[in-house]
């Protein structure tokens, strides 16, 4: 079983946090890549969350 992920709310930014509280136990991992790339990833819900094994870069 996959561990949840924890956000530190402190660290986040106020649109960040906004945005967390709208979704209500949703999560949302955006990453920005050096080509320019943006990879978004929404979860419906954080109980059926798993980190996948993306291995070494």
């Amino acid at each position: 079983m996959a561990k949840p992920f924890k956000i530190l709310r402190e660290k986040m930014s106020p649109e960040a946090r906004e945005r967390s509280e709208q979704k209500a136990g949703e999560l949302e991992i955006v990453a920005h890549f050096p080509d320019g790339t943006v990879r978004i990833t929404q979860f419906e819900s954080l109980d059926r969350v798993e980190s996948p094994d993306l291995g070494t870069p």
